[in-house]
């Protein structure tokens, strides 16, 4: 048997309604040279017999007896990959055409980076959006320090790095397994991101209600607190926190609390200021912050926002500024109503 470049992981759990839909954009990828590994974990639906009615033979079919959960069960995945990359898959998305074609293609030509992904479109919602994460191995490398640089269902990566560091998904780090697996491999490769979207990543009531939001939070932090002292070993739990909140720009919405937001950014800023790709990252992370707390506090933060430290020393483009201006004008007039 020959073996395939790319092996695509795609788990599934009572996931019936749109296997057959995603595994068909899988196989009728422009790129063919692949195997598909379905591993079923426990499913009651009929997950495990719409995969084994696709007949064809590259599509791999794996039961368990039990319910693993989705980290293990994507680590049997890996497991079992035997291709020269590994291509996340889930089964409620769908792949565009030429995926797997553009991400070998680029992965062949760029040896240094290890992982690669994509911009998702979001379908299954009101409406359809693209759901955009850094580009270039520079803007990625900084964003990790404050989310996941990439759309876990749309990566591919070289088998050959899981390999040779013994990494797998962390069970202790459910619901941002993926964030805790590129956190640690990108501290010895490099990752980037297609600009197009070459997934479609499907909203349901199924894929937000079966999150476990409380977890996703700690051990989000608890990922951002490994990241974190890469560059500042002697960062505290309590500043591992902060930075959660800042990163979500969920702190008071008062010009106090985006002061001491863009203090904490300047810290960081003294080690993530690498280059142009870092310094666009930093100040996005602040207009996000400046525009949850402008609409409230109006007119009142605009001196934090605009000429404060961090704005100041890392030039906020025009359009950043007016977006942040128009804001506050918004909350000031709300504030007579």
């Amino acid at each position: 048997m020959s073996v395939p470049r790319v092996s695509v992981v795609l788990p599934v759990y009572n996931g019936a309604a749109f296997l057959a839909e995603s595994l068909e954009s899988v196989l009728r990828q422009t790129f063919h040279d692949i195997e598909v590994l379905v591993i079923d974990d426990a499913s009651t639906d009929d997950s495990a017999a719409v995969a084994e009615r696709i007949g064809d033979p590259r599509v791999r079919v794996i039961r368990h007896d039990q319910n693993r959960r989705l980290p293990e069960t994507l680590n049997h995945g890996l497991d079992l990959a035997r291709g020269e990359f590994v291509a996340r898959m889930d089964a409620d998305d769908r792949c565009h055409p030429r995926r797997f074609e553009k991400q070998v293609r680029f992965l062949d030509a760029h040896p240094e980076i290890g992982i690669c992904g994509s911009w998702v479109r979001l379908v299954g919602g009101p409406a359809k959006t693209t759901r955009k994460y850094p580009v270039s191995p520079d803007a990625v490398d900084a964003f990790r320090f404050f989310h996941c640089p990439f759309a876990h269902p749309a990566v591919m990566l070289r088998r050959a790095l899981l390999e040779e560091r013994h990494l797998r998904y962390e069970p202790r780090a459910a619901a941002v397994e993926d964030f805790d697996l590129w956190t640690r491999l990108l501290t010895f490769t490099r990752g980037a991101n297609l600009p197009e979207a070459l997934l479609d990543y499907r909203l349901h009531e199924a894929s937000v209600t079966s999150r476990d939001w409380t977890a996703m939070d700690e051990n989000s932090a608890a990922v951002l607190g490994a990241a974190l002292r890469e560059i500042l070993p002697a960062v505290t739990d309590e500043q591992a926190r902060f930075h959660r909140r800042v990163s979500m720009a969920d702190i008071p919405t008062d010009a106090d609390s985006l002061r001491e937001a863009g203090e904490w950014l300047n810290v960081l800023a003294a080690v993530l200021d690498r280059n142009r790709d870092a310094r666009a990252v930093l100040r996005d992370i602040w207009l996000r912050l400046a525009m949850h707390v402008a609409p409230v506090a109006g007119l009142a933060c605009l001196g934090e926002a605009l000429w404060s430290a961090f704005p100041r020393k890392y030039g906020l483009e025009t359009r950043q500024r007016l977006l942040i201006v128009a804001s506050a004008v918004k909350g000031w007039v709300r504030g007579f109503r």
